[in-house]
């Protein structure tokens, strides 16, 4: 996958890179590495939840054992400028009935996407895209072949670009504003 500053790279050592400018941060480069969930709660709320308590992004799969949480860490800082969550949870949706293809999407290998957040100085850098890449590879190697989100409208665009698709009507969740279901089908690295 190529974004605006050039190619992803992956390391073995150190996960996923982007190496590039991040807004005002100036060239910089970024690893995508598991982290401890509660080490993303603040980039959580200051990015999706700033009206509300910190309190209000720890969320219930946070501490289950099959829950990953990736961070994208600017190596010369060792600051968090990316964030994403994922764990097995069935879709809320008929998974035929969305276009799914046959076979994908059963309870046991569907896994969703939550708390997704870039710095504001960081977004359209390709932050992002590295994190999903690592999510993607991590629901692949654990068996999963379905990932779906609760997507903001305002990210549709960067979802669709990563493979994601629409599946029903938008909503709006009081005080955050309008979503949408979206799922993306992950292709097993053995397939």
């Amino acid at each position: 996958m190529d974004d605006e500053e050039g190619p992803l790279t992956r390391s073995d050592t150190a996960g996923w890179s982007t190496p590039g400018a991040l807004g005002t941060l100036g060239r910089v480069e970024v690893d995508v590495e598991v982290i401890p969930t509660a080490e993303s709660y603040p980039l959580r709320h200051a990015v999706l939840r700033p009206h509300q308590s910190i309190a209000d992004v720890v969320w219930e799969n946070d501490d289950d054992p099959g829950t990953a949480t990736f961070g994208a860490i600017e190596r010369a800082s060792r600051a968090i400028v990316g964030v994403a969550t994922v764990f097995a949870e069935p879709a809320p949706f008929d998974v035929t009935g969305a276009g799914v293809p046959p076979g994908a999407g059963s309870a046991t290998t569907t896994w969703r996407l939550r708390g997704m957040a870039t710095r504001p100085d960081a977004q359209g850098q390709g932050i992002g895209s590295s994190v999903l890449e690592a999510v993607f590879d991590h629901v692949a190697a654990a068996g999963g072949d379905l990932l779906w989100c609760n997507a903001r409208t305002s990210a549709v665009a960067f979802y669709e670009r990563a493979g994601f698709r629409t599946w029903g009507q938008e909503w709006v969740i009081n005080s955050i504003g309008p979503h949408v279901v979206m799922w993306r089908w992950i292709a097993q690295k053995n397939a």
